[in-house]
């Protein structure tokens, strides 16, 4: 931040590389510019999809889909938007791809490998008959400024989230977790921290007051989609809602 101003860590250079403008980012490789379209060729210059991140709302989770060079894939991104974040992914959601007919295959770090049904329609990718939403980047960060609010949990665990973004550059996280033990007690914890975000290539980056500095994959969803309806906010695999 800058006279009280968010700054962007990088540049984006006429030969699509990115420079550091500061020690936020590290990333060199392609990335998906700002102002991409939502409308999208059915194949790339290799005859696969077009590298860019991607929506999937799929019926029991909608998943974050980065489609890189050479066949490389990710399909649930978590880690910063960064050359080291992209290869700290957990190996079941990062590998390879190919397309066979009206199949996209995707083998993971682990050797699995698993297929989807895959079409083109009216320049729009999908898989088992949903569409792949382009994702392009916040052009301004001031779009994020707001409160979120994320609940979630499985099983005996639960877990609430509460996120503000301040206009001046300032942020507050507040966590609270339980879960239920063997012995029928329910336990549990909370967290606060407080500091100062910026936003640069698809990453927020959160520095605390103590000197923690902690990054994450951050998304609006595309414009006209329902997680856009609803104000969603994509954060680190978590969903987050626009409080009203």
């Amino acid at each position: 931040m800058q006279n009280g101003n968010l700054r962007y860590a990088n540049r984006l250079t006429l030969n699509g590389k990115l420079e550091e403008e500061g020690a936020t980012m590290t990333y060199t490789g392609p990335v998906p510019p700002a102002t991409q379209s939502a409308s999208v060729p059915a194949t790339n210059a290799g005859g696969g999809i077009v590298s860019g991140i991607y929506f999937w709302p799929h019926y029991s989770e909608t998943s974050v889909w980065y489609f890189g060079p050479n066949g490389q894939v990710w399909n649930y991104l978590r880690e910063p938007f960064t050359q080291a974040g992209l290869a700290a992914e957990n190996a079941t959601y990062r590998g390879t791809y190919r397309l066979n007919g009206d199949k996209l295959i995707v083998t993971n770090g682990n050797n699995y490998t698993k297929d989807y049904a895959y079409k083109v329609s009216k320049g729009r990718y999908y898989l088992d008959d949903l569409p792949l939403e382009l994702v392009t980047g916040v052009a301004n960060p001031q779009a994020l400024v707001g409160e979120y609010f994320h609940n979630g949990g499985y099983g005996s665990i639960q877990t609430a989230k509460e996120l503000t973004l301040g206009a001046d550059g300032t942020y507050t996280r507040f966590s609270v977790g339980s879960y239920k033990a063997d012995d029928g007690g329910r336990h549990g914890g909370s967290s606060e921290n407080t500091g100062t975000w910026q936003y640069a290539n698809h990453t927020l980056t959160f520095r605390a007051q103590n000197g923690t500095v902690t990054q994450k994959i951050a998304i609006l969803p595309p414009k006209g989609s329902m997680s856009a309806a609803i104000g969603a906010l994509y954060l680190g695999g978590s969903f987050y809602r626009r409080k009203k």
